[in-house]
């Protein structure tokens, strides 16, 4: 537990210590589309991962900028935190990193700096910082950017370059500068989605590219049936639609 004037309040929740050689982290949290969030949690989902520790803020705020606990259907209260699972493979160590919230605007380079500091105890050498850009018209491309060795692996994946997007906010990219000042090698996935708030296919373009990439062996079935779900829905609302006419 850490206390400070320059860290405020911060409590790590430790669950596993367990030695890794290497590993690479995945940052996924709220954002355009929910991208990165939703890449974080089917990983988690699918692989059933250790959990290695909880990261605790006096600047995670609930949704509305507020300070207080969340309550589970069970009833159980909840802090906002920052949660790190560990996916163990003979090729990689995969370190997969979320939160139900973002850190407070002027506290994350705080937070992340923090953050970046315990992934280097597993032996952090890579950084993949996921985000969503919303752009109906180019929907499907996943933008890279980030060290010349892997964006050129990742274009020959199918990822794309193109100088689309200028900035990348919030923990998204207050990760990739937090890394590059600790000279941990970092990359950027952008999806472009199709929807705003929640792109399943913007999601699944995200977790093929990082499949491939990182020789994960990800079952993309309950994503793929969830997709299809959400087109029957979709189309189901269109037919019901009220016919637009004068008379």
């Amino acid at each position: 537990m850490n206390k400070g004037n320059t860290l405020g309040w911060i409590h790590i929740k430790q669950y596993e210590k367990i030695d890794v050689d290497e590993s690479t982290a995945v940052l996924g949290f709220p954002g355009i589309g929910s991208v990165g969030r939703n890449v974080a949690t089917y990983l988690i989902d699918v692989f059933k991962p250790v959990k290695l520790f909880d990261l605790y803020s006096e600047h995670l705020y609930l949704p509305g900028s507020s300070l207080g606990v969340i309550v589970k259907g069970n009833g159980l209260l909840e802090l906002p935190s920052i949660q790190a699972y560990l996916i163990q493979s003979p090729k990689n160590n995969l370190i997969v990193v979320t939160s139900s919230v973002q850190p407070a605007p002027w506290a994350q380079f705080t937070v992340l700096d923090k953050l970046v500091e315990i992934l280097e105890g597993y032996n952090c050498r890579l950084i993949v910082s996921l985000s969503g850009f919303y752009k109906p018209d180019i929907a499907g491309k996943v933008l890279v950017t980030g060290e010349t060795k892997h964006v050129e692996y990742l274009l020959k994946l199918g990822a794309t370059n193109e100088r689309i997007v200028e900035s990348i906010i919030g923990a998204a990219g207050v990760i990739l500068a937090v890394a590059r000042l600790r000279g941990i090698s970092h990359v950027s996935l952008t999806a472009v989605t199709e929807n705003e708030v929640y792109d399943l296919r913007a999601t699944r373009q995200v977790l093929h590219l990082l499949d491939k990439w990182l020789n994960l062996n990800v079952d993309f079935s309950s994503i793929d049936r969830n997709i299809r779900e959400l087109d029957i829905m979709s189309m189901v609302r269109s037919a019901r639609a009220p016919p637009e006419y004068v008379g």
